[in-house]
């Protein structure tokens, strides 16, 4: 997201902005990425795949997502749905000894955070922009409701990017004159 605003001082003083999507400063993470959160649960991102470690060379591993048929393992498998899925997983070897059925429950998180522009002063629209006082002040607040926010990164007229700490806002107050432009972007706990 990329936020831009005019300051002006003059009898009335007032800020002019508006927002665009942002492409320079984010990249897109396309590996796999896990986050076991503080009640166990495991989120996953969309490029999450499993893997076997076959322990025994001529075992043969099954499995199967959520309600879905028995497969035979061969090789990685990824998670079928976004939200909620279980996976039901067991060994067996040549002789047909199976090992007791495992479950491993995993949440496939596909969305991105949100970021929520928040002003002090509502502002006013004037030629399709958005216009401020000035000395207002302005928050970015980074939201997921899935795996959560890992870090909100903002620059502040193609400055520096700083890492906001998690669960925490970037706040400032639109003091100088001129034109300016705040760039921002998060990644959640699975760096969507």
């Amino acid at each position: 997201m990329k936020l831009f605003f005019y300051v002006v001082t003059a009898l009335i003083s007032f800020a002019i902005f508006s927002a665009e999507q942002v492409t320079s400063l984010y990249q897109k993470i396309t590996t796999p990425e896990t986050y076991l959160s503080a009640d166990a649960t495991l989120f996953v991102n969309e490029y999450y795949k499993l893997n076997w470690e076959k322990g025994e060379a001529n075992a043969s591993y099954f499995f199967r997502w959520n309600d879905e048929t028995w497969s035979k393992f061969s090789e990685p498998v990824y998670p079928p749905n976004a939200g909620w899925n279980e996976l039901h997983y067991y060994a067996e070897d040549v002789l047909e000894n199976r090992e007791s059925e495992q479950k491993l429950n995993l949440y496939v998180d596909r969305t991105s955070p949100k970021i929520n522009i928040i002003w002090r002063n509502l502002p006013k629209t004037w030629n399709d922009q958005f216009m401020v006082q000035a000395n207002n002040e302005l928050t970015l607040r980074a939201l997921d409701d899935e795996s959560g926010v890992r870090n909100l990164y903002v620059s502040l007229d193609g400055g520096i990017e700083n890492s906001i700490e998690t669960g925490k806002d970037w706040t400032m107050t639109t003091k100088e004159e001129g034109k300016h432009y705040i760039s921002a972007f998060a990644y959640d706990n699975v760096k969507n």
